[in-house]
């Protein structure tokens, strides 16, 4: 049994960003099918990138935003923290307009700063260490992990399936490219620009169009704690 320690947590929480962004990716036509394979991941077969430059990019990514939300993330509430929400958004490549958003929305998330003693990208390749203690919290064990984390991409899955399903049926035109975002609560954050995502900017309240909200699913379990909708943007009329 994987050891119940952060860098195994963290590792985890990792895999399911990672494949949670590749399902985007595939399921909206982003890149060539062949770009991607079948894996198991939390128990699903789920499409994951064969592209080298393509992983190492997404990975990097991730760690990145891994290593923002856990020495800036919100401590109590979001309004105590940094890090709001993290998203995908698909635009379209001709008119620079965002079509679709997936929105990871992080209402709490424990500080570990002070837990966090090495750099993420450090701490997630030292998983077979005994060093870092056992974590124990009330309800916190790899069985609820694994299946919050099953049920999130299961449903987001689902709904993939069922847009792209959609899109087919409709011979609805797709040229989309894709960004990741990260959105703060405190403008004081310093954002590194080496960093693979791009700060959310303000929307201006005249220029919003009309949005589809379709919310996905929630992890609560410990101090994980997020939830996930999709935007599906159309322009007003």
């Amino acid at each position: 049994m994987t050891r119940l320690s952060l860098p195994n947590v963290l590792s985890s929480l990792k895999e399911l960003l990672v494949v949670w962004i590749y399902q985007i990716l595939f399921y909206n036509n982003i890149y060539p099918s062949e770009v991607f394979t079948k894996a198991l991941s939390f128990d699903l077969i789920v499409y994951i990138s064969r592209n080298p430059s393509l992983t190492e990019y997404i990975e990097t990514l991730v760690v990145d935003f891994l290593d923002t939300l856990t020495t800036e993330g919100p401590v109590a509430s979001i309004e105590d923290g940094h890090v709001k929400q993290l998203s995908v958004l698909l635009y379209d490549v001709h008119t620079n307009k965002d079509q679709e958003r997936y929105i990871l929305k992080f209402e709490s998330f424990i500080n570990l700063k002070d837990e966090i003693k090495t750099p993420i990208r450090t701490l997630l390749k030292d998983l077979e260490s005994t060093s870092h203690p056992i974590i124990n919290l009330p309800g916190f064990s790899w069985e609820e992990i694994y299946s919050q984390f099953k049920s999130f991409l299961f449903h987001q899955q689902l709904e993939l399936q069922r847009k792209s399903s959609k899109q087919e049926r409709q011979s609805l035109p797709q040229d989309l490219f894709f960004k990741v975002m990260i959105d703060v609560a405190n403008d004081g954050l310093s954002l590194s620009t080496s960093k693979e995502w791009v700060r959310a900017q303000p929307v201006s309240s005249t220029n919003v169009p009309k949005t589809k909200f379709v919310p996905i699913a929630e992890v609560e379990v410990g101090f994980l704690c997020f939830g996930l909708q999709n935007e599906y943007v159309r322009e007003r009329q």
